[in-house]
């Protein structure tokens, strides 16, 4: 986030969901949790956190595409793998300092409670398909 290199943390984020999306269609649309790290590195950090956390915010309340306002950036996959309209996934934003150790608990908690949640989901899923297994070992 502390943008140390003059990058916008929107378009990085863009650009590995343009690269998800075009290693594996469907990936960039699952639920993730992004660690919002440098934020050690002073206002600069604080400010991006603010605009990444609205515009994450924005895309997720209108379900539009993660492309919706942005041409895709330029990367070796999408010469070869052409991406089609796609919604990018629910998302936890959690700010970290990897160097000094802050926000590591909360972005550990936060991939447990993602991993928990999908756990159950898929548990759920696994009961409406094959309901009579379930039964049999009751």
């Amino acid at each position: 986030m502390a943008s140390i290199d003059k990058r916008d943390p929107i378009d990085d984020f863009l650009s590995l969901v343009f690269e998800l999306e075009a290693y594996q269609p469907g990936l960039a649309s699952r639920p993730c949790v992004i660690a919002a790290n440098k934020m050690d590195q002073g206002a600069v950090a604080t400010k991006n956190l603010e605009r990444f956390t609205k515009y994450d915010r924005y895309r997720e309340r209108q379900r539009l595409p993660a492309a919706a306002h942005h041409s895709p950036p330029p990367c070796r996959y999408l010469a070869t793998k052409p991406i089609i309209g796609f919604r990018a996934g629910p998302s936890a934003v959690v700010p970290i300092s990897a160097k000094a150790c802050d926000g590591t608990d909360q972005l550990v908690q936060a991939l447990y409670e993602l991993l928990s949640k999908l756990r159950l989901q898929h548990q759920r899923q696994q009961q409406e398909l094959h309901p009579r297994d379930q039964q049999m070992t009751q």
